[in-house]
């Protein structure tokens, strides 16, 4: 079959597979074999130590909450460490809130008092609880208690010497760091630490043969009756829905799973069950009306494992805590040394918190002493039974070399650890969100061994567990059309959420779906050929031939070392990102975009979780928390092309076009480019665009082997603002998916021949005719049109000057040819009056032509002769969102840019006017931004009295929080914005040679807000 014709039946086939009579009727995973081979880590790698601690407890269950607060509460220095998002890990991440009356009496009395302050309603014999009181208040109570608590990192390895833990090592977001303690507790459900310290862990003889698992979801319509069966299907054995108020828990008894993907393995079987009962139920007649709004991260099962205790009589004292070999280990979870039953009762009734009592009474004073404290092996994979396979001698193991904001000193070396590689495959999908899950569909209906990775348990991303269901802006595209029809389908034959339904087009297209993150990269020399992938066994090798680095933030390509731009480029802010509840049982999230953070940082990861769960809409009884941080924003890879602002309003094209996104310019953030300062923004809100993105844009520049889909994207930061709808994100994972069936078994990403990946897009229908015909017609490169006749240049800058409205893009044809416009720019504006004599001036300096300064600054003094500077005519955001500013700011960047510093006492004027509100980040915002832009750029110690104006201002002043400090303090994103701007007047203060300037950022790289403590280390490095 030829590759057109191929692309055709595809097409076809993404409804008519998901149509079929059958959900997936097996998980589609890699072999759990032993590993094939080893890699090696590169040399010299080392994991930053993020901290030292008394007491370390790794997992975020109900009982590890308590302790870590109580023990900090004690006088000890607790760090409490999160694998997940939300607390407590059985409740939020399980989205099972509820317990019986009866047993949350049994629990000890912290617990029930924290507990029945959560209460939210009463079903039958269960008390419901208010799943934001849950999460806010045991945050509350570690906070108070001055713990530390870090979220999003999960185990993946351990040092210990002697018989004494050292270090910890976390993978995340952030890559790989490392916490040093005296005593670490592991409250991981299935012991994971400990079996990375080497315990060796026994099966229970109640899961020999099977394991009874729970998968819970919200339901749009309960059920009047309380149990719902199912019948007719001998694979399952006790399969039922339970019903708690508004969720049904599935419970289905599955065969005992003990290998490297059970987490894959309990996630996908248990979303198939829940898929097919409710096909059952709305077929059956018994729930017609069945719809399911969203479900948990994770599957909860019995108890799998047990440690071998200090005492084998099963009894819960501390003895059963304490597995042999390890002086400094306690185990507080259902792994402890206990029976069966016990076992099982803590995973059911989760609340009553059998161990944390007697835990917290041992003498913790004695048991810090026990074991050695340096030095030690290093395990960081629990597989070490590849001794006899064969090392990929020429791939190495690299993980990017950035170290937090703030940590220790000290480093684990890792370089030249063995690695085990335990799949491989043809195509490697990293990150099963709103690219991903379609790059994946494209590769697999290909016939390629693919395999998807996926941090969470349910794919979609942003769309579906982040809580932007809609699609506001974007190209409608036949591609994304079908993808929506056949996830769609599932959703109606079955109630399901359409996670659950992209889940389902992904395993019919023979997508194996992995649980896990890539925190490094596997490298032979410029080459991409796998990732380090952390999950529940530690840290593993999955080679691949291609890899799709779907991350959205660019994670694979800054851990094999690739260059990448951050936010704005000017300092570490980003667009606003969104952390906020789910408001019922609506799919849409109450998202607050709001405030930046700097999700490379996991002081900063975990300050962005905390401060956004307090603020926005949803925080009421019917709240239910997200767990899927939504950054507009992160790295932008440097690729052998770059889309930009300027080029997006210059209708730039490029031959190589693979995708034509369309939306308005939502810069909800800091703006970077001369152009939005200057004021040539668009100002009707749903206004639209078109952008072209080119092919080369998605490739990484001097490295092979990895291709690059969704906003990390090479880009600039105001062009992200448009390029980046969900819509456009998903055809954008089809042409990365189209160009690694195109790549082949030996040929480079770079090497595809971009004519027939365009003509199989257009099969596919990503592209459209119309884009391939105009790029035929004339192949531009990089470069806006440049056929605009002489005399329609002429008739521009004619009306331009006769003060009539022209469509901005029309003005930037203007700049974009300044050797035919200049000169007709000064020849019309001595005719020019009013606003046609302003424009004409606006545009001779952006083009750096001081013949229109004079009209500039005499403009300027007229708009600064009222008592009050000139507001923003659009109030329909906080400042400094879409670009907008006050009439006026414009004129200060342009006569700025051109270095007149007959500006500079105006900037004075300026600053004796400003007015903060300290309620509202509103037009003033724009003004303080402006005078600290036009100083940057003069660098004239005569700026300094403005500035020093403005620092002296209430509301400017002293807005660092210093680093320590409790997180909850950032709720406020106005006293964020207002932050920003100090740090930027101290900036300009620092440039323009003062050195009150060089305190504030000193004052701000200490803060506790990571993109601000970047953004003034960043400032200091490149002085």
């Amino acid at each position: 079959m030829n590759a057109d014709a191929h692309l055709r039946d595809l097409i076809n086939g993404l409804t008519v597979s998901a149509q079929a009579g059958s959900i997936w009727r097996n998980s589609r995973l890699p072999s759990s074999a032993r590993p094939v081979g080893y890699v090696h880590c590169a040399d010299k790698t080392r994991v930053p130590v993020l901290r030292e601690t008394d007491i370390l407890i790794v997992g975020s269950s109900l009982q590890g909450c308590f302790l870590a607060k109580r023990l900090a509460a004690g006088g000890f220095d607790t760090t409490l460490v999160s694998q997940d998002t939300s607390l407590p890990r059985e409740m939020a991440m399980s989205l099972r809130p509820w317990a019986k009356s009866e047993d949350l009496k049994n629990a000890p009395e912290d617990v029930r008092n924290f507990l029945v302050s959560c209460k939210k309603d009463i079903a039958d014999d269960e008390v419901i609880f208010n799943m934001v009181a849950l999460s806010t208040g045991l945050e509350d109570l570690v906070l108070d208690a001055e713990a530390a608590l870090f979220y999003d990192l999960q185990p993946c390895g351990v040092r210990g010497g002697g018989s004494a833990i050292n270090e910890v090592l976390f993978a995340g977001k952030c890559g790989l760091v490392a916490i040093k303690a005296k005593a670490v507790v592991d409250c991981t459900f299935d012991g994971r630490l400990s079996e990375l310290a080497g315990i060796t862990l026994k099966n229970r003889n109640s899961a020999e043969k099977s394991v009874m698992a729970r998968y819970s979801m919200l339901c749009k319509h309960p059920p009047r009756k309380k149990i719902l069966c199912m019948d007719g299907d001998s694979e399952r054995i006790e399969t039922r829905g339970l019903l708690h108020g508004n969720f049904i828990e599935f419970c289905a008894r599955l065969p005992a799973a003990n290998n490297l993907w059970d987490d894959s393995f309990y996630g996908l079987e248990m979303r198939r069950l829940a898929a097919e009962a409710g096909q059952y139920w709305k077929i059956s007649g018994l729930w017609p009306e069945a719809k399911f709004v969203r479900g948990a991260d994770i599957v909860t099962i019995d108890a799998i494992k047990s440690i071998n205790g200090r005492k084998s009589n099963g009894s819960q004292i501390i003895d059963a805590c304490r597995p042999s070999g390890i002086e400094n280990l306690l185990l507080c979870s259902p792994c402890a040394d206990i029976s069966d039953a016990d076992a099982n009762r803590m995973v059911e009734r989760c609340v009553e918190a059998p161990l944390i009592d007697a835990i917290e009474a041992i003498c913790w004073n004695k048991f810090l002493h026990a074991g050695t404290r340096s030095g030690g092996h290093l395990r960081v994979s629990q597989n070490n039974k590849g001794d006899n396979t064969e090392a990929f001698n020429a791939a190495e193991a690299r993980f990017e070399e950035r170290k937090p904001i703030y940590c220790t000193d000290e480093y684990v070396t890792i370089a030249g650890k063995r690695l085990p590689v335990v799949a491989e495959c043809d195509a490697l999908i990293v990150g099963g969100g709103t690219s991903g899950v379609p790059a994946a569909i494209v590769t697999a209906s290909y016939g390629i061994n693919t395999i998807l990775v996926e941090k969470y348990g349910d794919v979609g991303g942003t769309h579906t567990i982040g809580g932007v269901p809609k699609y506001w802006f974007g190209r409608e595209t036949d591609f994304c059309n079908r993808l929506d029809a056949a996830a769609i389908s599932l959703m109606e034959k079955t109630g399901m959420p359409k996670c659950i339904g992209l889940l389902n087009v992904l395993l019919q297209s023979g997508v194996r779906v992995l649980r896990g993150a890539a925190v490094g990269a596997v490298m032979e020399n410029d080459t991409v050929t796998g990732i380090v992938l952390s999950a529940r066994s530690g840290l593993g090798v999955i080679m691949a031939k291609h890899v799709i680095d779907a991350t959205g933030d660019g994670d694979l390509v800054a851990r094999a070392g690739g260059r990448y731009y951050y936010g704005t480029g000017r300092d570490a802010m980003t667009l606003w990102a969104s952390f906020s509840h789910f408001r019922g049982v609506d799919p849409e999230a109450a998202r607050h975009f709001d405030c930046a953070y700097d999700i490379r940082d996991p002081f900063d990861m975990t300050r962005a979780i905390i401060s956004s769960r307090r603020r926005g809409r949803g925080r009421d009884e019917d709240g239910h928390p997200v767990f899927y941080l939504t950054p507009r924003e992160s790295r932008h890879i440097l690729g052998r092309t770059t889309v930009t602002y300027r080029g997006i309003l210059a209708r730039c094209r490029y031959d190589d076009v693979v995708l034509v996104a369309v939306s308005n310019f939502d810069i909800k953030g800091i703006a970077d480019s001369d152009l939005v300062f200057s004021g040539y923004v668009e100002w009707e809100y749903c206004r639209t665009f078109p952008a072209e993105i080119p092919y080369r844009a998605l490739l990484p520049r001097d490295m092979e082997g990895v291709i690059v889909t969704g906003k990390a994207y090479s880009c600039t930061h105001d062009a992200l603002s448009l390029a980046r709808m969900q819509r456009d994100m998903m055809a954008m994972g089809a042409v990365a998916g189209a160009a690694c069936f195109l790549a082949g078994d030996r040929q480079r990403f770079s090497d595809v021949d971009v004519k027939k990946l365009q003509r199989e897009l257009r099969y596919l229908g990503v592209l459209k005719d119309e884009d391939l015909d105009e790029c035929n017609r004339e192949a531009f490169r990089d470069l806006p049109p440049q056929n605009i006749p002489p005399e329609e240049i002429n008739r521009l800058i004619q009306e331009i000057s006769a003060g009539e409205e022209v469509p901005l893009e029309r003005k930037i044809d203007i700049l974009m040819h300044p050797d035919q416009t200049i000169p007709l720019l000064k020849e019309n504006l001595a005719a020019a009056n009013g606003s046609g004599l302003i424009e004409t001036a606006k545009a001779l300096c952006f083009l750096k032509d001081a013949a229109g300064s004079d009209v500039l600054l005499s403009e300027l003094s007229n708009r600064l002769s009222s008592d009050k500077l000139p507001e923003l005519e659009h109030n329909r955001h906080a400042m400094p969102d879409h670009g907008w500013a006050p009439s006026g700011t414009d004129l200060v960047f342009l006569l700025a840019r051109i270095r007149d510093k007959r500006v500079i006492p105006h900037l004075k004027r300026i600053a004796d006017k400003v007015r903060i509100n300290p309620d509202c980040s509103d037009y003033m915002f724009c003004w303080v931004h402006t005078v600290c832009l036009a100083a940057e750029f003069l660098a004239d110690p005569d700026c300094a009295e403005a500035l020093g104006t403005l620092a002296n201002k209430p509301g400017l002043r002293s807005r660092d929080i210093p680093f320590g400090n409790d997180p909850r303090m950032t709720v406020n994103p106005v006293a964020d914005r207002y932050a920003y701007l100090e740090y930027c007047i101290g900036r300009a203060l620092m440039r323009c040679g003062s050195r009150r300037g060089h305190d504030i950022l000193e004052r701000y790289r200490n803060d506790m807000r990571g993109v601000l403590a970047r953004s003034a280390a960043y400032f200091f490095k490149k002085k």
